[in-house]
């Protein structure tokens, strides 16, 4: 995700014009192209359950380079913000910083591009003081449950001072009421659904994030390797009881 500071940039129309924006296509070619990853619109991943096919900011005619002339509607008569945006500084993030910036400059922002040393990158983006207002990131499900997405990501109840995951500072009584509703279903087949739903109603009602991309995992096993396989969970090989042939 490109995380967008709700707590700073707290015009959602300004939000929603940052998701109009973005060129899709141009990002993912410089991530390495279409066959290490697909072009993100959602919140959750597709392996999720519950996972729910929609794309609350099309770009014009259906491409992926976003639809610059809806962005500057939703600007139209406002004060742009110039943007802090945040990356761990690397070759790759300053390549991605500089397309993004160039794609979302097309509607009008403008950005300080703000590179931090990868090992300080969590802690300083994850201060609720901080000023970056776009926040380069990422996220893995750690189980296949629309919880371990949206009620880590986008829970404003746990906010804290330092240490967050909700990189947005996204707060909404309404959707915190309705996580933690979810979060106590016992029928998980039943909670799905509605986390699905939960995620275009996120996007829709308040764009806290850009969602950039769903990975491609590609793994190989030796012919000498026995007993494993790819977990459907994790997307990669289980080695609990493997072993040399």
């Amino acid at each position: 995700y490109l995380y967008i500071n709700t707590s700073r940039v707290q015009d959602v129309d300004v939000r929603r014009a940052l998701n109009y924006a973005f060129d899709r296509d141009a990002y993912i070619k410089a991530v390495g192209g279409f066959d290490v990853a697909d072009p993100a619109s959602t919140l959750l991943a597709k392996v999720v359950p519950g996972w729910k096919n929609y794309d609350a900011y099309p770009g014009a005619g259906g491409s992926l380079n976003g639809d610059v002339e809806k962005a500057k509607g939703l600007l139209a008569g406002k004060t742009v913000p110039k943007l802090k945006y945040c990356f761990p500084n690397t070759a790759v993030n300053q390549t991605v910083a500089g397309v993004n910036s160039n794609s979302l400059g097309r509607a009008g922002f403008t950005f300080t591009l703000n590179p931090i040393t990868p090992a300080d990158y969590y802690t300083t983006v994850g201060d609720k003081t901080t000023d970056c207002d776009l926040i380069n990131g990422g996220w893995g499900q750690h189980w296949a449950d629309g919880e371990s997405t949206l009620g880590v990501l986008f829970d404003g109840s746990k906010i804290v001072d330092k240490g967050n995951n909700n990189l947005s500072y996204f707060n909404d009584p309404g959707v915190v009421a309705k996580l933690k509703e979810l979060r106590f279903l016992t029928d998980r087949g039943q909670a799905a659904g509605q986390y699905g739903d939960l995620d275009e109603k996120i996007m829709r009602d308040f764009a806290p994030a850009i969602p950039l991309r769903y990975l491609r995992n590609f793994s190989i096993a030796g012919p000498n390797v026995g007993n494993t396989w790819v977990s459907p969970v994790f997307a990669h090989y289980m080695l609990v009881q493997a072993y040399v042939k």
